[in-house]
């Protein structure tokens, strides 16, 4: 199954996969570790645009969620990575923990929800 980060990959079609520079390592490797990085940056605006809302999905962190998961995709994180540590950043947000146990399950559920959205738009 492919996902939306595997349409920017050089690796996409087995013709692009025929014609990827493999003598240039160290500039993939400088590559991907910007883009960590600019997923890391993703995050802590999410967690903060989140932590704003004060427990809703809509707005500014529904567009965080959908630069998170453009970030991962640049750094060519598979979906089940990003979702798991997008989930670990939420339960660690004061925000989220003072919601009742079912409003806190329903927004988690409502923002991995747009994650997957955006990770698998319909076309």
């Amino acid at each position: 199954m492919l996902f939306c980060c595997s349409t920017t990959s050089p690796l996409a079609t087995p013709a692009a996969a025929r014609q990827v520079n493999v003598t240039a390592p160290e500039n993939t490797e400088r590559r991907i570790s910007g883009a960590r990085e600019a997923f890391d940056q993703a995050l802590t605006v999410c967690g903060v645009e989140l932590a704003r809302a004060g427990g809703r999905a809509d707005g500014a962190p529904r567009r965080a969620v959908g630069a998170l998961v453009r970030a991962a995709c640049e750094a060519e994180m598979p979906p089940e990575r990003t979702l798991a540590v997008f989930k670990k950043m939420l339960r660690t947000l004061p925000e989220v923990e003072r919601l009742p146990y079912e409003s806190r399950a329903a927004l988690t559920h409502e923002l991995v929800q747009l994650a997957i959205e955006a990770y698998y738009p319909e076309e």
